[in-house]
């Protein structure tokens, strides 16, 4: 090959590097640039205005380091809360500005050509260390969030495995926002600094142990759609009220076992059933009110109240379909149960060691009581002694002109006998 010819080749070659060299770089440069219209996020908006309009970022935005932090003050922080973008540039995985991770859940979703296949969900599935104020949102970008479950035992080896912030240690204060419909298995269990958690009213469910162990809690929202509670889902959590929706179908067992700081708890009517040791050794708990549903009845458990030493007084109205076995069991200070409409079975052993047990008010006449005592396990050494020995006392709305034991409410909302006017020492029972 001659000179000339042997240069022309060098040149062509030349070019065509020069242009693949362009092409790289123009792919590079879009590749990581993202658009998004419609910024929902944490429904704030966009950064500096209007969430409708269309936003551009790049990469180096937010890089890492700079935006995971989530402490107060922190103007990057404040900023970005409301944006999302990829952890890697062509990912479907994303961040925010707490550093939290959001996993896609895949599946057939409706496209605009009918049926297609893409996210149908994210879920909220880590979070930076150090964050102490978090936001789980309830969308990213118009899609769902939920709460992933804390992957358990062999399973944390694969390398799929994803952990959300169980045994967590900096975390203060936890909002889910509105959209968010459930909360995982074990999700922020052991969480011990965690004080304050407001969930909004699209949650239904709470998994088994979702906020086991949380010793530091004083403050619960519950979701006003909740229907679902898990078994252990508050476990030795010290918050001091507790108010449960009307839309509460499910209690798991053991659900609030041992949450010391309770001193009185009410049952809406809502609730089918109430498993095993829902309040088992609320030791601080004096007084319960369990409002029976009036379609299907009440379950309540066995060993629901068992242990609740400080346990005065429970009232049960409704339809209550079921008393479990142990559900009072050696609750050593109860003195009093108040029953106004239907039980449907007292099993056995359901007073055991109920030591200071002395009397039953009862809505109906002495004939409702047999009958109810009929369906009561009252054996010879079934330990239900102390509730079929005690004093029966029937309601009478006006003083009775016959001799026996009957009772009424007196201003407070207290059951007090006619007899001898003497109030119980107790807090007040709501209607």
């Amino acid at each position: 090959m001659d000179k000339k010819k042997l240069r022309k080749y060098l040149g062509i070659v030349a070019a065509i590097t020069v242009l693949m060299a362009i092409i790289v770089a123009i792919f590079f440069l879009f590749d990581c640039k993202y658009t998004q219209a419609d910024v929902s996020g944490f429904g704030q908006g966009a950064v500096g205005g209007d969430a409708d309009a269309e936003q551009s970022y790049d990469d180096d935005d937010f890089d890492d380091a700079e935006y995971t932090d989530g402490g107060e003050g922190d103007d990057s922080y404040d900023e970005n809360r409301g944006r999302f973008w990829p952890l890697e540039a062509d990912g479907d995985v994303m961040t925010d500005a707490y550093g939290s991770v959001y996993t896609p859940v895949y599946g057939e979703t409706d496209g605009d050509d009918g049926v297609e296949w893409g996210i149908m969900s994210y879920s909220f599935t880590a979070v930076a260390e150090g964050v102490e104020d978090l936001v789980i949102p309830g969308d990213v970008y118009g899609v769902p969030v939920s709460v992933a479950d804390k992957l358990m035992g062999d399973v944390r080896d694969r390398e799929d495995a994803i952990t959300v912030l169980t045994s967590n240690t900096t975390l203060k204060s936890l909002t889910i926002e509105e959209g968010v419909t459930s909360i995982g298995k074990c999700a922020f269990a052991g969480c011990e600094a965690l004080e304050t958690v407001v969930m909004a009213d699209t949650v239904t469910k709470i998994g088994d142990y979702a906020f086991s162990g949380d010793t530091a809690m004083e403050s619960l929202t519950l979701s006003g759609s909740l229907e679902e509670i898990g078994m252990w889902a508050f476990y030795k959590c010290p918050f001091e009220t507790l108010e449960l929706p009307d839309s509460l179908v499910t209690m798991g067992k053991y659900s609030f076992n041992s949450c010391n700081g309770l001193t009185a708890v009410e049952i809406p009517s809502s609730v089918v059933t109430m498993n095993k040791g829902v309040f088992r050794s609320c030791k601080s708990l004096t007084s319960a009110v369990i409002r029976g549903n009036e379609k299907e009845g009440t379950s309540v458990g066995s060993h629901v109240f068992n242990g609740c030493s400080s346990l005065v007084c429970v009232t049960l109205a409704g339809h209550i379909s079921y008393i479990g076995q142990y559900t009072f069991g050696s609750c050593s200070s109860f003195e009093y149960l108040i029953i106004l409409d239907t039980v449907d079975k007292i099993d056995m052993f359901a007073f055991y060691l109920c030591n200071a047990f002395e009397r039953v008010y009862f809505g109906g006449d002495e004939e409702s009581w047999n009958k109810l005592l009929d369906k009561t396990y009252n054996t010879v050494n079934n330990h239900n002694t102390s509730f079929l020995e005690s004093t029966v006392y029937y309601y009478s709305d006006e003083e009775p002109d016959v001799d026996g034991d009957f009772w009424h409410w007196d201003e407070n909302y207290r059951p007090v006998a006619w007899a001898d006017e003497a109030t119980p020492d107790t807090e007040d029972i709501p209607a």
